[in-house]
């Protein structure tokens, strides 16, 4: 177990820097009706997180241990697709220009309106993205490989998810807490991940690809 957690800590992290979803949570805690759309915004991440990631593991259990066992062929075919999707991803960010301020302002607007059940629904509709499908598909990957039993598959995903959605978390907590403490430091944080959102895209991408792109390989030359 303590392998598998130390190979999903870093598609966890990557998770939890995407930018769009971490903006969308500063657009909520920045509206009147953040106390009843913000709470229910993290449900709905956590749930599709953990969802998601849960179905890719299940798929990946199902190989016959002749080919996720010693060997690990497929697996590390599997491994070396997902890493280099990544670093295909990473470097185009790196290429697309930052969006205008008006066109950002303008989704971020439409979510700051957003109730509860829109909010909630928005967040596992963002679990399905390509770069969200591609960090999922990583760790079912990790998970479903290195499969030894319900109680510890579930036990991981739980460990992603919580380091998944912990930036998400931890506004919407202290937040609601202290708004007033916390909303300026949140109009802060979202005009520089606004200013910056395809290069912090790219390196997380670029290294965390590179890293798995690396056990895929190794896991072929072994």
């Amino acid at each position: 177990m303590l392998i598998v957690i130390g190979s999903i800590i870093p598609i966890a992290l990557a998770v939890a820097l995407s930018t769009v979803p971490v903006l969308a949570t500063l657009a909520l805690l920045l509206s009147p009706r953040r106390a009843e759309s913000a709470p229910l915004f993290l449900v709905g991440w956590f749930l599709g997180l953990f969802g998601v990631a849960a179905i890719f593991a299940v798929g990946l259990a199902q190989l016959p241990k002749d080919l996720s066992g010693t060997s690990g062929t497929v697996i590390g075919v599997l491994e070396i697709i997902v890493g280099a999707v990544m670093l295909v991803i990473g470097i185009r960010a790196f290429r697309i220009e930052p969006p205008t301020p008006g066109r950002t302002s303008a989704w971020l607007g439409r979510v700051q309106r957003m109730g509860r059940w829109p909010a909630f629904v928005t967040a596992i509709v963002l679990n399905v993205r390509p770069k969200a499908l591609v960090l999922a598909a990583a760790t079912g990957l990790v998970v479903g490989s290195n499969y030894q039993g319900l109680a510890e598959a579930v036990i991981e995903l739980l460990i992603y998810t919580a380091i998944s959605a912990s930036t998400i978390a931890v506004p919407v907590i202290l937040t609601l807490q202290r708004p007033a403490t916390m909303e300026p430091r949140i109009r802060a944080t979202r005009d520089w991940m606004t200013r910056n959102q395809s290069i912090i895209t790219a390196i997380v991408l670029l290294l965390i690809g590179a890293g798995i792109l690396g056990n895929g390989l190794i896991r072929l030359g072994s």
